[in-house]
This record gives C-alpha cells, sequence and structure tokens, in this order.
C-alpha cells in the first residue's frame, strides 16, 4: 500500500471515528512547549507515572494499564511494544 492510498484512507476514516484503526493514549505530565526556555528542551519529566489506554468503539476508551517511566527510553519502548504487541 502506497503513501498515496493510505493518505486516503486515514483522512476518510474521520468520519467514522477510525474504526479500522488500533488508536492508543498515553497519558503523563508534561510542560507546554510554549513556556519552555528553550524550544530544543523536552517537555517530558522523568520519573513519571503515565496511564494507557486503548480506543474500543467510536469515542470510548479502555484502561490498559499504569507504570512508573523513568526515561524517554523507557517511555519509547512501552509506546512501541503496546502498539505492536503480539
Amino acid at each position: 500500500m502506497g503513501y498515496e492510498t493510505l493518505s486516503k484512507i486515514f483522512f476518510n476514516s474521520c468520519d467514522n471515528y477510525y474504526k479500522d484503526f488500533d488508536c492508543f493514549s498515553f497519558v503523563l505530565p508534561i510542560t507546554d512547549p510554549e513556556k519552555l526556555e528553550d524550544t530544543h528542551d523536552s517537555p517530558y519529566h522523568f520519573p513519571c507515572t503515565v496511564k494507557v489506554y486503548q480506543r474500543v468503539v467510536d469515542d470510548k476508551w479502555k484502561f490498559l494499564k499504569t507504570l512508573k517511566i523513568n526515561t524517554f527510553e523507557q517511555y519509547s519502548k512501552l509506546r512501541f511494544e503496546t502498539i505492536y504487541r503480539k
């Protein structure tokens, strides 16, 4: 599937809440990017607690887990493993 096809599917799915897509939400505290002194600074603060949710249908979400994350690398691994889990 090429970019053009994928782009059409993605943008045409807005009306049906992306029902054919697996959607996840990772909730953690961040600093407002507008309030960062240096725009290259990370808005994330570690260690922190991350709550993970998965969209079930339409606008309904299921809580999956809460984890304490110590680094950005751990946060990236959490996202990858959650989205691409078997």
